[in-house]
């Protein structure tokens, strides 16, 4: 790797990271709870919003976690009223389970969404700066 490379690759975690909490600082203002807005947390509660309710272990396999893992994080989202386990709703396998979303829990993905939505034009510009960043990197590696 080049220095130009090492440079680019260093100034695009730094933008990573700002971004990231830029989105954190947001969603923190809306969750109210620092734990609800690790990265995590918020992938699993879109992809419960933009997918429909799916099985823990197809969630474990989308978020590259383990399956106790991502038990563990369905408890606490559990008992904070985000998402549900429903039990024998598949006809198919009375055995299964399904993690659905509450109201709650769409409500505050609705929430995030718009907070962020809001800031788009700080978003679009920080989106940028990382394209424009990654441009060097891609063209390298050939993508």
């Amino acid at each position: 790797m080049s220095s130009n490379d090492e440079q680019a690759a260093k100034e695009l975690l730094l933008r990573l990271g700002e971004f990231g909490s830029f989105v954190s600082k947001r969603l923190v203002e809306v969750a109210g709870d620092d734990l609800m807005v690790q990265n995590i947390s918020v992938m699993l509660l879109c992809r419960l919003d933009l997918d429909g309710p799916l099985r823990p272990n197809q969630l474990a396999e989308l978020q590259d976690m383990t399956t106790g893992g991502v038990s563990k994080l369905i408890d606490r989202m559990e008992s904070d009223g985000l998402v549900e386990r429903r039990h024998g709703v598949l006809a198919t396998d009375q055995r299964a389970v399904l993690v659905v979303l509450t109201r709650k829990g769409r409500d505050l993905v609705h929430q995030m969404a718009e907070v962020i939505a809001d800031q788009l034009t700080e978003t679009q510009a920080i989106v940028k700066e990382l394209n424009r960043l990654l441009e060097p990197l891609s063209e390298q590696s050939g993508a």
